[in-house]
């Protein structure tokens, strides 16, 4: 009777065991690989659209990551050009010409807010901002730069990628137009509330 007690135990903690080495192995597998796919998919996708990034550490404090491309606003008035040079003398499809200058002020605002928001991180300022309000200005930069979340969502145990990934997908198939506004909106009242507090 001892030697099955002593035989089913160790096969429990060498199951236990196993299941911890396997747990690990993959851990460390995903993060392989989510480095890869982020160097790759980096390289390969727009290269115009690097994100202000704002990493918080464990105790909720920002620390910078800023690499912002402002080439956004030439890459809409290439698009008017070719859009403009491609319409036919008697084509009645003249929406789409103006599709570019119109959004042009739009992206423009959007640009100088993503741009403030990358400053204030880098100095450090994005600590007097909650981390609700950087959340928010996250989901609604990548509904604006890539449109709804369509990546997995992320492992338990990466809780800063678990909670951007929650601020992008709560925000749904939000339109970028409306997103690029709430953007500005939110860096606004940031920028006055940051006022304040450097006056005191």
């Amino acid at each position: 009777m001892g030697e099955w007690r002593q035989f089913v135990q160790s096969v429990f903690i060498g199951l236990i065991v196993s299941y911890l080495i396997a747990k690990l192995i993959s851990i460390v597998l995903s993060f392989q690989e989510h480095n890869l796919r982020g160097d790759s998919v980096g390289n390969q996708s727009n290269p115009l659209q690097s994100e202000p990034k704002l990493i918080l550490d464990d105790l909720g404090n920002s620390k910078a990551e800023s690499s912002r491309v402002n080439a956004e606003e030439s890459v809409v008035v290439d698009k008017g050009k070719a859009a403009s040079e491609n319409t036919l003398v008697g084509d009645d499809d003249s929406d789409d010409d103006w599709e570019g200058v119109e959004s042009t002020e739009l992206d423009e605002a959007f640009s100088a807010a993503t741009s403030f928001v990358a400053a204030a991180a880098a100095d450090r300022l994005s600590q007097k901002v909650s981390n609700d309000v950087q959340l928010q200005l996250y989901g609604l930069y990548k509904i604006a730069t890539e449109g709804p979340c369509s990546t997995p969502q992320p492992s338990a145990l990466k809780m800063t990628a678990r909670a951007k990934w929650q601020a992008w997908q709560k925000l749904g198939a939000m339109p970028t137009e409306e997103a690029m506004q709430k953007y500005i909106e939110i860096v606004t009242d940031a920028i006055s509330f940051l006022g304040n507090w450097i006056n005191y």
